[in-house]
């Protein structure tokens, strides 16, 4: 009786240590995890902070064209992270801390609003549209239960649904417009 209860107390010992052990190695596995999404997330944010200066540049090399009979146009490849999108603000009403001093504000970000902070944005003193549409669906709960369903659409916008898009850019008089090649 007394050996059983040494082993069962050996026993015990080494599942404690197993559990803890089990504990700690999850923990680390959490925290490496984390840090390594956070460096992922910063390396997607210079990639578009690059890829939209890319962007900016031919912008404003369209803009400058002289000759070509009121409309100068231009295909580039853009390579988006899937499920991003690229905006347009116009009339000064720009997100937070962006393109101050320009007229208009091209921004590539992870929300259709581009209300969050993986946002990157390029003033411009000339105006700048982005021609596309995001519609989202919406399922609205109406008092007493109802169930309607509608769609929210916002212009100006273009989804990035693959990690290569080509954009065409076009002047027309003092206005460039940045839309899909489909």
């Amino acid at each position: 009786m007394i050996q059983s209860k040494k082993g069962v107390e050996l026993l015990l010992t080494k599942v404690i240590n197993l559990v803890i052990a089990v504990i700690v190695f999850l923990i680390l596995a959490y925290f490496v995890f984390k840090v390594f999404s956070l460096f992922d997330k910063n390396n997607k944010l210079e990639k578009i902070n690059d890829r939209l200066e890319e962007l900016s540049k031919t912008v404003r090399e369209v803009f400058a064209m002289k000759s070509c009979n009121g409309n100068c146009e231009r295909n580039v490849l853009f390579f988006p992270e899937p499920s991003w999108f690229l905006k347009t603000f116009i009339n000064y009403k720009f997100p937070d801390g962006q393109c101050r001093g320009s007229i208009s504000c091209l921004c590539v970000c992870d929300t259709e609003n581009c209300d969050t902070r993986y946002i990157s944005c390029q003033g411009f003193d000339f105006d700048v549209k982005v021609t596309g549409k995001y519609t989202e669906s919406l399922v609205l709960i109406e008092p007493g239960g109802t169930a309607s369903q509608g769609d929210l659409t916002i212009s100006e916008v273009i989804e990035f649904k693959e990690e290569a898009i080509e954009l065409q850019i076009i002047k027309e008089g003092n206005l460039i417009r940045i839309g899909e090649v489909k």
